[in-house]
């Protein structure tokens, strides 16, 4: 039971508890992933060139923080083989591709005062999934499209090379695929680990059979997911007592429980491409936001957006302008999420373009202390309506605009609580934009319960920086 000082701020309230419970507080991760780079033919010698090169363009030439990691994703293990053996141990790295234990990647990212993460899949999902029929034949516990979450022999062998892992360095885990992969999810139906219910006569189901989509079947799943979250969170917790600075995402499979960052500190965005989809760069801000806007506004879900994990910003080819790369960098980092993993293919970039990613990574962690409190406004991006992300604190704040229609709009918004800021009678703030589209915002003045009216070009993104 919780209150607030009043019913229409309940939201503000909650989710301040839920920053005072987070397993650790809420930090800026700003991270490479070679996934967009390499995808699986991810190596030591690729993984290390790429990491050199974003450390050389944007700490040693731009003045940038070191990244906190570097991620080598789907490719490092050893499962596609036709001789891959993990019987006596899951998730073995492939030496024709790594050192043992990663030795020479460790050595790198240290050298660049980082990290070194891993993609790393707890239901053997993707570049894992050709190792399923092996360890089911071995007597592991499987669900045929997965392995199960609550199987005695899988779960503690996945134990026991997890915390390996974290033994030997790895900082940052992704656990993508837990209970599925986006819209299809398998369940325990008869027992290991979960309760069983035989009255319910599931033989010749499987465990992703379309029938147990009927609500009669509700109760045994809610079973095994509750039997495999706290399964899941026994492995975390041991992981954060061997590194209680480590940083742990959950995506694919997962669900927005705001407790769940009790244990981990960032859920994927759910049900969602991991390249935004769309026309031109609009189009892909118009498909992540309207995700966004069901999420917190239509759905109302109740998880905080600073922690959500969203496959952004991403940069593949070089090309377009400057004003295009930055308006659509700008408006990703004002989502306010606090984890920040680039998703480039490295050699294809320009200087001009890790000029504006480094103009983005100094803006972020100027306004970083603001996204404990960031919340969208506006209206649908589907419906190309103008919205936008606000944030605030004390001292100063953000407002990020979108136009995605084809047409010129003014937009008025006023600066008050619903926005997000802190009231007061007497505080002035002065406007600033870390872009060169908002000319006209510069330099103004203005105060609590004041609006403000913003001209927005077809598909044009603006940000006003606020500052006491």
């Amino acid at each position: 039971m919780g209150v607030a000082d009043q019913y229409q701020y309940i939201d503000d309230a909650f989710y301040k508890y839920i920053d005072e419970i987070r397993i650790r507080p809420l930090r800026l991760q700003i991270q490479y992933n070679s996934w967009f780079d390499f995808y699986q033919k991810v190596t030591k010698e690729k993984f290390q060139k790429s990491a050199s090169i974003i450390y050389k363009k944007l700490v040693t030439e731009r003045g940038c923080k070191p990244l906190n990691a570097y991620v080598i994703d789907d490719g490092w293990q050893d499962s596609f083989s036709k001789n891959s053996d993990w019987g006596n141990k899951l998730w073995k790295i492939n030496t024709n591709k790594f050192d043992p234990d990663f030795k020479s990647s460790h050595a790198l990212v240290k050298k660049q005062n980082g990290t070194l993460g891993l993609w790393y899949s707890p239901g053997c999902f993707f570049g894992a999934n050709p190792m399923i029929k092996k360890l089911e034949a071995q007597g592991y516990e499987s669900l045929g499209f997965s392995m199960s979450m609550t199987g005695p022999k899988y779960m503690q062998a996945f134990e026991e090379r997890t915390l390996e892992l974290a033994k030997k360095g790895i900082s940052y885990f992704k656990f993508d695929g837990i209970f599925g992969h986006l819209y299809t999810r398998a369940f325990e139906l008869n027992g290991r680990g979960t309760p069983s219910m035989p009255q319910l006569n599931l033989k010749g189901f499987s465990t992703t059979d379309p029938r147990l989509n009927d609500s009669k079947y509700d109760e045994l799943k809610t079973y095994y997911l509750v039997a495999g979250t706290e399964r899941l969170i026994d492995v975390f917790t041991k992981v954060s007592a061997i590194n209680p600075e480590v940083f742990m995402a959950i995506t694919n499979g997962a669900y927005l429980s705001p407790w769940w960052l009790q244990h981990v500190d960032l859920v994927w965005l759910i049900n969602a491409a991991d390249g935004a989809i769309g026309d031109g760069r609009t189009g892909e801000l118009t498909y992540r936001d309207g995700i966004y806007h069901d999420i917190w506004t239509k759905e109302n879900t109740k998880f905080p957006i600073n922690a959500i994990f969203n496959h952004e910003p991403k940069k593949v080819k070089t090309g377009e302008t400057n004003k295009e790369f930055s308006e659509y960098l700008f408006m990703n980092l004002s989502r306010g999420t606090g984890f920040i993993e680039f998703y480039i293919k490295t050699e294809q970039l320009a200087d001009r373009d890790w000029d504006v990613m480094a103009k983005g990574l100094k803006w972020v962690y100027e306004v970083f202390p603001t996204f404990k409190n960031v919340k969208m406004h506006g209206g649908d991006p589907r419906k190309n309506e103008v919205y936008g992300y606000s944030a605030w604190n004390r001292k100063r704040g953000y407002l990020s605009f979108h136009n995605p229609s084809k047409k010129n709009k003014i937009y008025t918004i006023k600066l008050d609580r619903d926005l997000g800021l802190y009231k007061s009678t007497n505080q002035t703030y002065s406007v600033t934009s870390p872009l060169d589209n908002a000319q006209e915002e510069e330099g103004k003045a203005v105060n609590y319960n004041q609006s403000i009216h913003i001209n927005l070009k077809p598909g044009e993104v603006k940000i006003l920086d606020f500052k006491i």
